[in-house]
């Protein structure tokens, strides 16, 4: 008998975000996306949507694409979000727990 194994396509969004105008010249965001679209490659994950915040600080919860990006999980046009490090998301543990909620 032939075993088939079936996988389902999840739908991801990506969320990448430097604070620093060095960090933007280092192509950090770059870096992290580069990352990102390897892992979601390897598991065979699809990259519906990217929100990316340029110069915006991981102390400040208050950045247009984390804003967006929020909005959008509420109306569920993706299954999971992906990003580099959790301090991409925010550089207090409880804001990224905020976040997550």
């Amino acid at each position: 008998m032939e075993e088939t194994t079936q996988r389902t396509t999840k739908l991801i969004a990506i969320y990448a975000r430097v604070s620093t105008s060095n960090q933007e010249e280092q192509e950090t965001v770059k870096t992290q996306l580069n990352a990102v679209y390897e892992f979601a490659k390897s598991k065979v994950y699809t990259i519906v949507k990217e929100y990316i915040d340029e110069g915006w600080s991981g102390d400040v919860l208050a950045r247009p694409q984390l804003d967006k990006l929020r909005q959008d999980a509420k109306a569920k046009i993706w299954e999971a979000v992906l990003i580099y490090d959790p301090d991409r998301l925010a550089r207090r543990y409880s804001y990224q727990e905020l976040v997550m909620d």
